[in-house]
Protein backbone atom coordinates (compact mmCIF):
# COMPACT_ATOMS: atom_id res chain seq x y z
CA UNK A 1 0.00 0.00 0.00
CA UNK A 2 1.34 3.43 -0.95
CA UNK A 3 0.73 4.91 2.50
CA UNK A 4 3.25 2.51 4.03
CA UNK A 5 5.91 3.65 1.54
CA UNK A 6 5.22 7.27 2.50
CA UNK A 7 5.36 6.39 6.20
CA UNK A 8 8.71 4.68 5.75
CA UNK A 9 10.08 7.71 3.92
CA UNK A 10 8.84 10.06 6.64
CA UNK A 11 10.26 7.87 9.42
CA UNK A 12 13.67 7.83 7.71
CA UNK A 13 13.58 11.62 7.47
CA UNK A 14 12.56 11.97 11.13
CA UNK A 15 15.78 10.20 12.15
CA UNK A 16 17.76 13.22 10.93
CA UNK A 17 15.77 15.80 12.89
CA UNK A 18 16.62 17.09 16.37
CA UNK A 19 15.73 14.53 19.05
CA UNK A 20 12.85 16.56 20.54
CA UNK A 21 11.18 17.17 17.18
CA UNK A 22 11.67 13.55 16.18
CA UNK A 23 9.99 12.34 19.37
CA UNK A 24 6.96 14.56 18.79
CA UNK A 25 6.60 13.49 15.16
CA UNK A 26 6.99 9.81 16.04
CA UNK A 27 4.29 10.13 18.70
CA UNK A 28 1.96 11.77 16.17
CA UNK A 29 2.37 8.74 13.91
CA UNK A 30 1.57 6.23 16.68
CA UNK A 31 -1.59 4.26 16.04
CA UNK A 32 -1.85 5.19 12.37
CA UNK A 33 -3.21 1.72 11.59
CA UNK A 34 -6.58 2.83 13.00
CA UNK A 35 -6.80 5.70 10.50
CA UNK A 36 -5.66 3.43 7.66
CA UNK A 37 -8.42 0.98 8.58
CA UNK A 38 -11.00 3.78 8.50
CA UNK A 39 -9.93 4.63 4.96
CA UNK A 40 -10.19 0.98 3.93
CA UNK A 41 -13.91 1.15 4.75
CA UNK A 42 -14.37 4.10 2.39
CA UNK A 43 -11.84 4.07 -0.44
CA UNK A 44 -8.15 4.77 -0.92
CA UNK A 45 -7.48 8.51 -1.26
CA UNK A 46 -5.87 9.85 -4.44
CA UNK A 47 -2.83 10.84 -2.36
CA UNK A 48 -1.64 8.46 0.40
CA UNK A 49 -0.24 11.44 2.29
CA UNK A 50 -3.86 12.41 3.02
CA UNK A 51 -4.12 9.50 5.45
CA UNK A 52 -0.96 10.58 7.27
CA UNK A 53 -2.10 14.20 7.57
CA UNK A 54 -5.57 13.22 8.80
CA UNK A 55 -4.04 10.87 11.35
CA UNK A 56 -1.68 13.56 12.67
CA UNK A 57 -4.62 15.95 12.98
CA UNK A 58 -6.57 13.29 14.88
CA UNK A 59 -3.63 12.83 17.27
CA UNK A 60 -3.26 16.59 17.81
CA UNK A 61 -6.99 16.91 18.51
CA UNK A 62 -6.81 13.96 20.89
CA UNK A 63 -3.81 15.37 22.72
CA UNK A 64 -5.49 18.77 23.05
CA UNK A 65 -8.63 17.09 24.43
CA UNK A 66 -6.59 15.33 27.09
CA UNK A 67 -4.80 18.57 28.00
CA UNK A 68 -8.11 20.46 28.23
CA UNK A 69 -9.60 17.74 30.45
CA UNK A 70 -6.54 17.87 32.73
CA UNK A 71 -6.78 21.65 33.01
CA UNK A 72 -10.41 21.39 34.17
CA UNK A 73 -9.42 19.23 37.14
Amino acid sequence: MAVYRELERIKKTIRYLPRGEAAVLESLLDGIEETITAYLHVSPPPDPFEIIVLHMLRRIIGLRSVKTADEKR
